[in-house]
């Protein structure tokens, strides 16, 4: 029996059978060629490093990539600010280095082709909606804004029976193997997992652009929506139905149930309430364990569903509800349906995401930009490869899908404010 450390290198090694010579071996084997052939003599130097990216129709870190064996091993030299130069010995050197392909190899990729790696984790093709990759809008969009381009795609879902046993790290060894120019990683880990695939592309050069939800520090290129903007939002727009208390409720705790908390207490503060405004319920559950599992959807709302039970049994807590997210608020719906109350009327109700089930529940969600998110990663990407070392962070603003659990909720407390003040 294997461990997994075993699985993980004979995947490896598999996806070395793929491409045997990457984009900058081969370079690095034409400049052996070239040099062996007396092109440059000892001595001469280099054309600029820019200019020899141009030529080969690459980015500076691939072309880094290829010279760095050429130095390592003294058929060149660098001096300095001066220039690249052929060493002393360096014509014998490289016709002495000068690799073949292996015998059955498959054909190299061409050396103007650009490839672009895409990483993430659950399936696209799953249809029950409870159990969908949340991420799948980037995924297609990264993907559709790719083609037109002719930019070969390397795709990794770690939740492949291909791949499941890789760690995020492990495939980013292996898109360097494959000679990506970089890799656009859509993936909701925990942090420390993240920041252990940044430290492996940073080792190998490879640029990483983060595209998604949650925004780790360590990323130099991010396209995101804001978590603590969209609890802004949510409780902004309960406020101004007429909310006077706001319930912040979630079956369980994460880096963004924290984000949201912040936004929504960052609204209260703006609308000059007290501190009595806003209450709330985050449960003891760890999310990032089931994350990626089959029944996500379905747990969550199960969550959702026992800690609202518990709050409803002593009565009503608050007039708004902020769900965490549209599972939260779906089994806050059916706790509360159970004990007597009905959103748009004894309540109002806004959740994130803004998945089917929301419409079809008639619940005002938060819709994130996930479409946007595809398209500016792929942008920013090809940016990077042109001018690297830049550092960028996009963040994209959610929009407000409002229904009935809040605008029904606002016409009654509207209509009830205007008879109010009808006279005699």
């Amino acid at each position: 029996m294997y461990s997994s450390s075993t699985r993980t290198e004979n995947k490896l090694s598999a996806g070395k059978s793929l491409i045997r010579i990457t984009i900058s071996q081969r370079i690095e084997d034409d400049i052996r060629r070239r040099i062996g052939s007396a092109q440059w003599l000892p001595g001469q130097p280099l054309p600029s490093r820019r200019d020899f990216a141009k030529e080969y129709g690459v980015g500076l870190r691939t072309l880094q990539k290829a010279m760095a064996g050429l130095l390592a091993d003294g058929t060149l030299r660098a001096d300095g600010p001066k220039g690249t130069f052929v060493a002393d010995g360096g014509v014998a050197a490289a016709g002495a280095a000068e690799r073949l392909p292996e015998s059955g190899s498959v054909v190299r990729e061409s050396s103007k082709e650009l490839s672009i790696g895409l990483l993430w984790k659950g399936r696209i093709d799953v249809p029950d909606n409870q159990n969908r990759n949340f991420w799948t809008p980037i995924i297609i969009n990264v993907e559709r804004s790719l083609s037109p381009r002719e930019i070969v795609t390397r795709a990794i879902d770690l939740s492949h029976p291909s791949w499941e046993h890789l760690e995020a790290e492990d495939a980013v060894k292996f898109f360097d193997e494959q000679g990506v120019h970089g890799i656009i990683s859509i993936l909701d880990r925990s942090p420390r997992s993240m920041e252990r695939m940044i430290k492996e592309a940073e080792s190998r050069g490879i640029p990483i652009v983060h595209a998604g939800g949650t925004l780790s520090r360590s990323y130099r290129l991010s396209v995101y929506f804001s978590s603590v903007e969209g609890g802004f939002l949510a409780a902004s727009q309960l406020f101004a139905c007429g909310c006077k208390r706001i319930l912040f409720f979630s079956g369980y705790q994460t880096e963004w149930v924290k984000q949201r908390l912040q936004g929504a207490r960052e609204a209260a503060a703006e609308h000059e309430l007290g501190d009595d405004a806003l209450i709330v319920s985050i449960g003891d559950n760890e999310l990032y364990p089931i994350l990626e599992g089959p029944d996500v959807g379905i747990t969550q709302e199960r969550w959702a569903y026992e800690a609202a039970s518990a709050l409803l049994s002593s009565g009503l807590p608050a007039d708004g509800i902020l769900a965490v997210n549209d599972q939260n608020a779906l089994g806050f719906m059916k706790a509360a349906k159970s004990a007597g109350y009905a959103a748009g009327r004894d309540y109002a109700i806004i959740g994130f995401d803004d998945f089917p089930e929301a419409f079809m529940n008639d619940l005002t969600s938060i819709r994130p930009p996930l479409e946007a998110v595809g398209r500016e990663a792929v942008t920013m990407m090809l940016r990077e490869i042109r001018e690297p070392g830049l550092a960028m962070q996009v963040c994209l603003p959610s929009e407000l899908a409002p229904r009935a659990s809040t605008l029904a909720y606002k016409r009654q407390r509207d209509y009830a404010a205007g008879m109010a003040i009808q006279p005699g």
